[in-house]
C-alpha cells in the first residue's frame, strides 16, 4: 500500500499528553480513482457488512458490494481510537505533501477531518462529489472555507460533465441531506463498537456540520457574492 508512486499520503499524528500516548494514522489515496486504500482489510468486522443497518438511500447491492465502503474505510481508525474518549486533550498534526497543520483541542475535533477524508474517498456513491475535495484535503477548515471549496467543486464538475457553468444552491442541500442519512446510519453502526466514543462523536460533529450547511446555504452564498460583486 505504501510503495506506489500513484498514492497520495495524508499523515495524522495524535499526541495525548495526559496519557503519555501517541497514535499515528496514514490515509492513502489512489491518484487515479481518488479512493482510499485504507479500506483494504483481510479481517472485515460484521458491523461493516452492507446489509447491517444499510442506509435508506444506498444504491449498492450486497451481491456486488458485501461491505459498506464507508464503514470499511473507518475500521482501522476505530481500532486505534479504542478506549479513547471524545474530550481527551489532543495535539493533532497533519502532514501532507504541501504543508503541515497543527490543531490543539479535544480528540473528537482532531479526528473529524480525518473521518471526513476517509468518508469522501471511500467509494460510497453519496460522497462521489467530495472526491476532488479529498484530493485537496484541508483539515480544520472553517465553514466559509468549506463552502468556497464545495461551490468551486460543483461548478467545475458541472463544466466537465455538462460543459456549462451554472449553480443552484439547492443542489448542495440535497447533497448534504443524503450525507446526513449516511451519518445517522454510521452512528448506529458504531454504537455496536465498544471502547471509547471519540469516533462516534466525530461523526456526530460532521452530521451537525452537514445540517448547518443545509440551513446556512443561502446566507453563505450571499456572503460569498459580496467578495466578487462590490458596489
Amino acid at each position: 500500500m505504501t510503495n506506489g508512486i500513484n498514492l497520495l499520503k495524508f499523515d495524522y499524528e495524535f499526541d495525548f499528553p495526559r496519557l503519555s500516548r501517541k497514535e499515528h494514522y496514514c490515509c492513502y489515496l489512489d491518484k487515479n480513482t481518488l479512493e482510499n486504500t485504507n479500506k483494504d482489510h483481510s479481517d472485515k468486522p460484521a458491523w461493516a457488512r452492507l446489509e447491517h443497518k444499510q442506509c435508506d438511500n444506498c444504491t449498492l447491492s450486497p451481491s456486488n458490494n458485501p461491505y459498506c465502503p464507508v464503514a470499511l474505510s473507518l475500521v482501522s481508525l476505530s481500532d486505534i481510537t479504542q478506549g479513547l474518549t471524545s474530550f481527551e486533550e489532543t495535539s493533532t498534526r497533519v502532514i501532507t505533501t504541501e504543508r503541515e497543520y497543527l490543531h490543539r483541542g479535544d480528540l473528537q475535533k482532531g479526528i473529524s477531518p480525518l473521518v471526513g477524508l476517509l468518508m469522501a474517498s471511500s467509494g460510497c456513491p453519496v460522497f462521489e462529489i467530495f472526491k476532488p475535495m479529498a484530493r485537496f484535503h484541508i483539515p480544520f477548515a472553517s465553514k466559509e472555507e468549506t463552502y468556497y471549496r464545495l461551490f468551486g467543486t460543483v461548478l467545475i464538475s458541472n463544466y466537465y460533465k455538462n460543459y456549462v457553468v451554472n449553480f443552484d444552491p439547492g443542489v448542495l442541500g440535497d447533497i448534504y441531506e443524503n450525507v446526513s442519512v449516511v451519518n445517522a446510519r454510521l452512528v448506529q453502526r458504531f454504537t455496536d463498537v465498544t471502547g471509547g466514543d471519540s469516533l462516534l462523536n466525530s461523526i456526530v460533529i460532521l452530521d451537525h456540520l452537514a445540517l448547518r450547511y443545509v440551513l446556512d446555504i443561502e446566507e453563505v452564498f450571499s456572503e460569498l457574492k459580496s467578495y466578487f460583486m462590490r458596489d
